[in-house]
């Protein structure tokens, strides 16, 4: 008997994304199950405050920056250290990474979330543009 069928949506669940991180080359692959258990978990407490008026980048870390080295930690497979001694440019490219590998997660569960705060921002400036202009 033969193993299971591979389908083409097979070979793109499990298509890694390369990338390079301290001029190392990296590979990510997709979130599996129980990974993506823990990563809901830790990602919730992240985007609520993201929901609210008043969003703040620099209070998001300070609140949540542990919160998002363990997200990195959990993502990337990486060790603490590792995650911890990246300078900002190459956590943007593996957070890029690890969107990127991840993008039907992220464009159900978080996508929505962060346009649903950049639509609101939006409507409110309008509305404060609108209201500043007016006799």
């Amino acid at each position: 008997m033969s193993g299971p069928v591979r389908t083409e949506l097979d070979d793109l669940m499990d298509k890694p994304v390369k990338v390079t991180i301290g001029g190392a080359e990296y590979e990510f692959l997709p979130l599996r199950f129980g990974v993506m258990m823990d990563a809901l978990e830790l990602m919730s407490p992240i985007i609520e405050p993201m929901l609210k008026d008043g969003f703040s980048i620099a209070a998001l870390m300070s609140l949540n920056g542990e919160r998002i080295i363990d997200l990195a930690i959990l993502l990337s497979g990486q060790p603490r250290e590792w995650v911890e001694q990246l300078p900002i440019d190459d956590v943007v490219r593996l957070a890029n990474a690890l969107y990127e590998v991840n993008e039907g997660f992220f464009a159900q569960r978080v996508t929505p979330a962060l346009a649903s705060i950049l639509n609101r921002r939006g409507a409110q400036t309008g509305a404060q543009t609108a209201a500043s202009a007016a006799p």
